[in-house]
């Protein structure tokens, strides 16, 4: 996995394997083992370049119960869009922050006692 992940060019990436494969056969490990561990580790990296190419979407919801929660992830699943979709479910608005929005401000007309503004 460092072979691959420390290599600069598809070069030396190649020579590197080469190398670890190589002190790995004078070892004497199986080279059914050797070609094993090379397979996973590059289908990992391919995993990974693919994933990283794949556009990502956010999607921040009001937090409810779990119930709608579990439903909004049955629905992207089911879509096929959970791989590429981060949903984020915020705290929903608490009743100090409805009952602050909702308060008079003053304004002119409220201090003076005036009818008409």
């Amino acid at each position: 996995r460092r072979a691959v992940n420390n290599s600069s060019t598809e070069t030396y990436r190649k020579e590197s394997i080469d190398r670890i494969s190589n002190m790995l056969q004078r070892n004497d490990y199986p080279d059914v083992v050797i070609k094993k561990l090379i397979h996973q580790v590059l289908d990992d990296e391919n995993k990974k370049k693919i994933e990283q190419n794949l556009k990502k979407y956010y999607l921040i919801l009001p937090y409810m119960d779990e119930q709608l929660c579990r439903k909004v992830f049955y629905i992207l699943r089911k879509q096929g869009l959970l791989e590429t979709t981060r949903v984020i479910f915020t705290p929903g608005r608490k009743l100090k922050d409805i009952l602050t929005k909702s308060s008079l401000h003053p304004t002119k007309c409220n201090k003076m006692n005036i009818t008409k503004c």
